[in-house]
């Protein structure tokens, strides 16, 4: 069975634009124009224009017209994560960060194991980490590590994973900052563990950042990370590549 008229219109269109024909904000063919190009009536017209509408390409000005909306989610572009000090001071003796280990514990938990691909009962590390300023808290670290990546012998004493970046690579020769990634933020609320941790009250609004990194050659999940931030210590940017320097 083909495909109904109005819908081949529409994915014709939907191809148009997505390959660059038009820029978000320029004005559309009218439905006379796409009427007399595909040889349909006005009504097979305005249900794919309104489809079109719908789905985010489009948008209608009332006596203005029609206009492309759809701009591209897949570019390119360069990410950055800044950590910003509220209150900076220049003397050299201040603004000396620091990490606190507050536990590092095998655990097994079903969610967590879901993430890693791993069997339900399988066991992983779990540390947690509070970051200072001059000894003030503005980051908890919750981190989920495979037990392969690191070393048994090691993490009988918490206070050698200050840095889980490094302390994998000493461990098992990972580096995964060289690792794809995927990172997502959001605004939550402190729960009681989060709020005791960044000494602020419970519910209080913090960021959340979900960190994923996997191997690239196989796929394999290498570190979960789910780590709370006080909001006036973070920066993030987005820049597209074809961004001019300054």
């Amino acid at each position: 069975m083909s495909e109904p008229k109005y819908l081949q219109i529409e994915n014709t269109l939907k191809d148009e634009i997505r390959n660059g024909k038009f820029k978000y904000g320029d004005i559309f063919y009218s439905e006379k124009e796409l009427a007399e190009r595909f040889k349909v009536s006005s009504i097979t017209v305005i249900r794919s224009v309104k489809d079109l509408v719908a789905d985010g390409y489009l948008i209608r000005y009332q006596g203005k017209g029609t206009f492309v909306s759809y701009s591209p989610t897949n570019r390119l572009v360069q990410y950055r994560d800044v950590t910003t000090y509220p209150e900076l001071i220049k003397d050299e003796d201040k603004n000396e960060e620091t990490m606190e280990v507050v536990s590092l514990e095998k655990e097994s938990d079903p969610i967590i194991n879901s993430i890693f691909k791993m069997p339900k009962t399988n066991s992983y590390y779990h540390l947690k980490q509070i970051r200072k300023v001059d000894g003030k808290p503005f980051m908890f670290y919750n981190i989920y590590i495979p037990t392969a990546l690191l070393n048994p012998s090691r993490v009988k004493d918490k206070d050698n994973y200050k840095n889980i970046y490094l302390n994998i690579q000493e461990d098992s020769n990972f580096y995964l900052l060289d690792e794809p990634f995927k990172d997502a933020y959001s605004i939550a609320s402190a729960s009681q563990e989060v709020a005791h941790a960044l000494d602020i009250k419970e519910g209080d609004s913090v960021i959340r950042q979900e960190r994923t990194i996997a191997a690239e050659e196989t796929g394999e999940i290498l570190l979960y990370m789910n780590n709370y931030k006080l909001s006036d210590y973070e920066i993030v940017t987005l820049t597209s590549t074809n961004y001019p320097e300054a």
